[in-house]
């Protein structure tokens, strides 16, 4: 796999120079509104919203909740307003037209930068992405899981492959920005399957990918399945080997990665019965998809490594969770020592 060109900076200082290979680390202030299950024409097997925001899936309620949220911001810090959770383009129309008006009477105080909903693919048309963009809506997040049928079917999502390629293109025609989240370790999902998602999901170029492992959650279609024996999670692991690699091909892709992993909210973790977590998963499969970045640089220039300079806000990053990428980097020639922070933005390998 070739090097994007503009992470590389060649030469410099007597050494190879690079940026790092995340497309960009800004992201906007987002208000999120959580509409667990709303919208949602029935349960996939691995899903509770409720457990995992926190919310009760109360349109009205949580419209009342926005409202007070943005009733105490300026503009001098715009946000963006995030409708998470549920299916917010399948709610009623009268519904969806209240939040995106409350965001627009916002927006025309300075005080909403734009608006984001998280959808599933088959809820999503031209003619209704037109509708939204016109209505104030800027971004769509879909929920894929996966582009796999074989997996969609497995976990009764609904919808097929193609519905995410269909939803896509609705999105970006209507000038929309797009968002995909992707699963790792669904039932008859392998590693091999996994990471063709993340293959076909950047083929379509997506502005920012999340990543959740799959969890056996309490109630649930999958924890009945895992009980009976039918159903085996992920090891961590190999899942944040996996992930790792799913973040690389993202950078490469020009993908904001935003989220590696379940947030946890008050109460989740009682919920979860098994499968990988970790409470630092998102640096530790970034870290992993550093060293992996470095790795095929060092190889395809063919250098053999002295040390390795850092700029100091990603210092951690190198050295992993707990340090435990230090025998990764010790295998391509660089011990601690020879790793070593510096003020500025680019990477050197002398």
């Amino acid at each position: 796999m070739a090097i994007p060109s503009n992470s590389r900076h060649s030469g410099l200082s007597g050494g190879e120079a690079f940026s790092h290979p995340s497309p960009g680390e800004g992201r906007p202030r987002i208000i999120p509104v959580f509409l667990p299950h709303a919208g949602c024409p029935g349960r996939c097997a691995f899903c509770d919203q409720r457990a995992q925001t926190g919310a009760e899936a109360d349109p009205a309620a949580a419209l009342e909740r926005m409202r007070a949220g943005l009733a105490t911001q300026d503009s001098s810090r715009p946000v963006e307003v995030g409708l998470f959770g549920g299916s917010f383009t399948a709610l009623p129309r009268h519904s969806r037209n209240a939040f995106l008006e409350t965001a627009a009477e916002h927006a025309r105080r300075g005080t909403v930068s734009g608006v984001r909903c998280s959808t599933r693919p088959d809820a999503l048309d031209p003619a209704l992405a037109r509708e939204l963009a016109e209505g104030g809506l800027t971004g769509v997040e879909l929920g894929a899981q996966s582009l796999s049928d074989r997996v969609l079917q497995a976990v009764g999502r609904g919808h097929d492959a193609e519905s995410v390629n269909r939803a896509v293109e609705a999105a970006r025609s209507a000038g929309l920005r797009v968002g995909l989240h992707l699963m790792a370790g669904l039932p008859d999902q392998s590693p091999g399957v996994f990471l063709e998602d993340v293959s076909r999901a950047m083929a379509l170029r997506p502005d920012w990918l999340r990543l959740h492992p799959a969890l056996v959650l309490e109630s649930t279609p999958l924890a009945r399945s895992w009980r009976a024996g039918a159903y085996r999670p992920w090891p961590l692991a190999p899942t944040l080997e996996l992930l790792g690699k799913a973040v690389l091909a993202a950078w490469d892709a020009g993908t904001r990665v935003i989220r590696v992993g379940v947030a946890p909210e008050p109460g989740f973790a009682g919920r979860v019965l098994a499968g990988p977590r970790h409470e630092a998963m998102g640096q530790r499969a970034a870290s992993r998809a550093l060293w992996l970045h470095v790795r095929r640089l060092l190889a395809h220039e063919g250098i053999r490594p002295r040390s390795l300079e850092v700029p100091a806000r990603h210092l951690s990053d190198a050295l992993g969770w707990r340090g435990e990428m230090l025998p990764r980097w010790k295998a391509l020639g660089l011990g601690r020592e020879d790793i070593r922070p510096v003020e500025g933005d680019f990477f050197l390998v002398r």
